[in-house]
């Protein structure tokens, strides 16, 4: 498997003339899109086997995730005028009290989400959910990430916690392509801790956004993959 990489760096300092952008009170902004406030939910008892390994809790959005549900008011039909997709959300939170969110980790929480496919009912078109989630692999053929912001550093801010987001619009051939977008949002606290403040949302911003496609391909074809050996003298 290839991996092609390009970086470009820079240092989201201020330039030499000052642009008016869109602050957290203005209206036309985009405000946090995840529901609760980290302290009013708790770790998922289920939850993804990846993020055991990298030592990590997850709190997903179950309001937000009704939005999928096929009887709710945002499915599409012959009248409708774009719409479509699902959404998914959760706070993440690293598990050890000496990590800290930086720079490196930001990718990381751009490509940990559940995609379209797992997120579709059971007897839609194209879903890999219930009974046929774990026959499927999603691998990430390409991903793009934009930092908006540095990671913050204040008192008002986690530095083990962020709100990841993701809409998907798109399942396609050839091989169940579907897309994502995804952002990464600071956290006012951790996990089930600190207390709701008059305000909160409105210190929250976008660290990061990430657009990425991903194929929908059998297991098999992951594991084959791994029983390869590619190494050339």
């Amino acid at each position: 498997m290839a991996l092609n990489a390009h970086l470009i760096f820079g240092n989201l300092l201020s330039g030499s003339w000052q642009v008016e952008c869109l602050g957290s009170t203005i209206s036309y902004s985009r405000r946090l899109p995840l529901h609760p406030h980290p302290s009013q939910v708790s770790y998922d008892v289920t939850k993804p086997s990846w993020s055991g390994r990298m030592d990590l809790h997850t709190s997903s959005d179950v309001a937000l995730l009704k939005r999928n549900d096929p009887d709710n008011p945002v499915r599409t039909t012959s009248k409708t005028i774009g719409g479509g997709g699902t959404e998914w959300a959760a706070w993440y939170e690293l598990s050890h009290k000496d990590d800290e969110i930086i720079t490196s980790s930001i990718p990381f929480f751009c490509d940990s989400f559940l995609n379209l496919p797992i997120l579709l009912p059971d007897n839609e078109a194209g879903s890999t959910a219930g009974k046929r989630r774990r026959v499927f692999w999603h691998p990430t053929i390409t991903m793009t990430v934009e930092f908006k912001a540095r990671i913050p550093s204040s008192d008002h801010h986690s530095d083990r916690t962020v709100g990841v987001y993701s809409e998907s619009r798109f399942l396609t051939d050839p091989y169940g392509r579907h897309n994502a977008r995804v952002e990464v949002w600071t956290a006012p606290s951790r996990i089930g801790q600190g207390d709701v403040v008059e305000g909160w949302r409105d210190e929250q911003y976008c660290i990061a956004v990430a657009d990425q496609m991903a194929l929908t391909l059998p297991i098999e074809v992951n594991l084959r993959k791994g029983t390869v050996d590619t190494t050339k003298l």
